[in-house]
Parts: C-alpha cells; structure tokens; sequence
C-alpha cells in the first residue's frame, strides 16, 4: 500500500510545518545530488528525463510504446532483451558470435561481411532481380538448380570443384591450344562447325560408298591400293593426264561396224581378233618368213599369187628357176625374166622361107 502524502494543514502548528518540510525535503533529496544537467532543482531534472524518455512527445509513454505490447520502460526494455536474447534474455558479449561483443559493433561487422567497403544499399548492389538477401539466394539457389551433391555428374559433387574439373577436361582454351583463329570454346566450335559444312559440301555424307570401306579415309586407301603405286609410263604424272594422254593416242571412239563395239576398245580388239583368227593356224604352205603377222603371211601369198600362171599353177614349176638358164646363151637382161629369154631365143632363130619367098616362123 503506498504511503500517504505529507500534508499540512492550515491550522497546523509552525512546528508540524518544519517537520512536514524536513520530511518532503528527505523525499526529494538535495538537488545538488541530481546526476541529470539540470540539478538546480527537481522539476528541471525531471523535464531532462522526461525529454530522454519520450521527446518531444506529449504523449503518455505506454501510449508512445505502441509497437510493444508492455506499457512501461521496464517492461519495454525487457520485451526488447529478449527478442534480441530470446527468451529469458541474455548478455550481448556472451550471446554475439561476432569477433565484436557489443551489438552496434557486432552490426557493423555484419554489413561489412555482407557489403565489403561499398556504402550503397544492398539493393543498390545485388545484382540479381531481387533486391534484399533472403530473396537473392533463394534466386541464385533457382539458378543453380537442385542441390549439386546429388544432381551433379562429375567426380565432383560442389560447384567450385565441379568447374574446375570441367576446367582441366577442356584444357588451355587460346587460339594456339585449340588449332583455331577463335580463342573461345563457343567460337572455335563454330569455326569447326563451319569447316565440317564445307567438307560436308565435298563429301556429301549423305551418299553412300561403294567400297568395302565405310570411311572416306579408308574408302581412299582401298582405291589407293587397287591403282597401286607402279609409275606411270605416260609423259603425265597423273591418272587423269595419262587417261588423257592414251586417249589422244586412242584416238575418237570406236564406233560400231561389222566386228567393232561403239566406245569400247576391248570388245572391239576381241571382235576384230576372233575376225583375223590365230596366227598359229596359218597353213603351213606358208613359208615361215609369213607367220609371224598378217601382213607378212599376206607378202607370201602375193608372190605366190604372182608366181600362177593362166592355169593357176606356178611358174616356177612349169618354166622352171632362171638361175638354170645357160650363162652361156642368156646374158644380162636376157636372164631377169622369161620373157626376155624368149626375145634373145627369137633373136637367135633364123628366118625361114619358102620357095615362094613367105616367111616360115
């Protein structure tokens, strides 16, 4: 129960008046004993405080203590310990994990860990789409994606080491490590991308091969090996030019006759050399000299057909070899051919006549 008030009354004795002075005046105690810059006396004092308390609020403080649910500095300050403490409170020092034990100090630790130097505000900084902490990393955590120990599928199962592992798989990425005018990976690939269209225009992947081999590379050794590396004897030095070459020899193509076939060189020699027959079947009343071509077996034929006479029976038979006429009787044209012969024989005959003067050979 509060005590009662020190009153005096009017029809007090003097006496009672000092006494009730001297006992108000040890309720309020000597000014000079005020902490407060105004201790000339108790009501300035107690402005000072009223003015810390609340401002320059006329308020009444449980009414300016709105956004606490106690009514009373006290209660207030209470309230406030143990939101920051939890509940039952706590000590800063204690509390703070901070190297800074007190909670001023241990805020500007925290702002300088989560904004280095920068003074801007941490919306002002993020570069995401979000614009305050929490936000930012649930953000960036969507960006990366499913928590990467259980979803990467590298060696590594975090995302720094998982970068460097793709990192030493890739190797230097420069222009001179990569064989390309491009010095990154997205350009060199497109560079290669457009080098393989262009080889793609001459190799026509699409067609098939019609060697045994199922690659260019091994398609072009299988024809290598079936032309075969023996020198050319043409004056070209290579397949198209010594085509060439024999074709101007060849000349035109063959067309189509009695024993040739059109355009083809072999089938014509085959046609023309079933036509002329085999050499070896030459008669054999043909002198050797004749056997060995055609036109050779066909100088021995003229000569002997040469050597016939009316009836087909050789000269050489009938009027026999000049070399037996007599050296003696026949001389110089005289023994080139009969016919001379005969006018040297008819030269040497006389002339014959009858009585009546005729001539008789």
């Amino acid at each position: 129960m509060a005590n009662k008030p020190t009153i005096t009354d009017i029809q007090d004795t003097f006496t009672t008046l000092v006494s009730n002075l001297n006992i108000i005046s040890l309720d309020l105690g000597a000014a000079g004993r005020l902490n407060t810059s105004e201790d000339s006396d108790h009501t300035s004092a107690i402005n000072e405080l009223e003015l810390g308390i609340r401002g320059t609020s006329n308020n009444l403080v449980a009414v300016d203590l709105a956004d606490f649910t106690a009514n009373n500095i006290v209660s207030a300050l209470h309230e406030i310990d143990s939101d920051l403490h939890g509940v039952g409170g706590g000590n800063a020092k204690a509390d703070l994990t901070t190297n800074a034990n007190d909670i001023v100090s241990g805020v500007n630790e925290l702002e300088l860990g989560i904004r280095g130097t920068n003074n801007g505000l941490v919306a002002s900084i993020l570069s995401t789409t979000a614009n305050d902490l929490v936000l930012a990393i649930g953000e960036l955590d969507s960006d990366i994606g499913a928590r990467p120990h259980t979803t990467l599928t590298t060696s590594s199962k975090n995302l720094t080491a998982a970068v460097n592992e793709h990192d030493a798989e890739l190797g230097t990425i420069t222009a001179v490590a990569m064989g390309t005018t491009a010095s990154t990976v997205s350009t060199a690939i497109k560079e290669l991308e457009i080098e393989i269209d262009t080889l793609n225009t001459f190799v026509e992947p699409t067609q098939s091969l019609t060697t045994t081999a199922t690659t260019v590379a091994d398609a072009i050794n299988e024809h290598d090996a079936e032309i075969g590396s023996a020198s050319l004897n043409t004056s070209a030095t290579t397949l198209r030019g010594a085509i060439n070459e024999l074709h101007t020899e060849v000349g035109s193509a063959i067309g189509s006759t009695h024993n040739t076939t059109t355009g083809n060189i072999g089938a014509s020699l085959n046609s023309l050399d079933s036509a002329v027959g085999n050499l070896a079947d030459l008669s054999t009343d043909i002198t050797a000299s004749g056997h060995g071509n055609i036109v050779g077996a066909l100088n021995v034929m003229q000569a002997d057909i040469e050597a016939l006479d009316a009836e087909n029976i050789a000269s050489n038979q009938a009027l026999g070899s000049l070399n037996l006429l007599d050296s003696a009787g026949f001389v110089g044209a005289e023994r080139t051919n009969f016919v001379n012969a005969l006018n040297a024989l008819r030269a040497d005959i006389p002339l014959i006549y009858n009585a009546s003067g005729t001539q008789l050979n």
